[in-house]
């Protein structure tokens, strides 16, 4: 019985992030997510940002990356029409306790015309955030 409580488990956890990631990739992270913190780092394709980016094991990075991608907490209430607000051709979005670059990733996503500054104090974050936001797609992110 065991077993099977294990693998209905593991169903019900991949089903819930297929909503936001591939199937292979919501199989791959299940093992780390209650891993203990260490300083390997595990690739993750969510379907918004349209590219990689890397979640530590054992750290928040996986919940902070979800709640970016699927609850969208960073976003305004009401969707931003960037070119009625007349901030000009090129308006500015500031993250600060950019994290790991989830929301500079995601900001970049949603307002492909917005120069955005990702801030974040914590040289290890800022490591990773560079990574994660070292697309092509992002050459107007600081």
């Amino acid at each position: 019985m065991r077993p099977l409580r294990k693998l209905r488990s593991l169903l019900r956890a991949v089903h819930h992030d297929t909503e936001w990631l591939s199937v292979a990739d919501a199989i791959r992270i299940i093992p780390w997510r209650s891993a203990r913190a260490s300083h390997r780092c595990v690739r993750v394709h969510p379907r918004v940002l349209g590219h990689p980016v890397w979640v530590r094991i054992g750290t928040t990075d996986y919940q902070t990356l979800r709640n970016t991608v699927v609850s969208q907490y960073h976003l305004p209430l009401q969707p931003l029409a960037v070119d009625s607000l007349q901030l000009g051709a090129k308006p500015v979005i500031l993250d600060l306790g950019a994290n790991a670059g989830y929301t500079v990733a995601h900001f970049a996503a949603v307002y492909p015309t917005a120069r955005i500054v990702g801030v974040e104090m914590d040289a290890e974050n800022v490591r990773l955030a560079q990574r994660n936001t070292a697309s092509p797609d992002y050459s107007r992110k600081e």
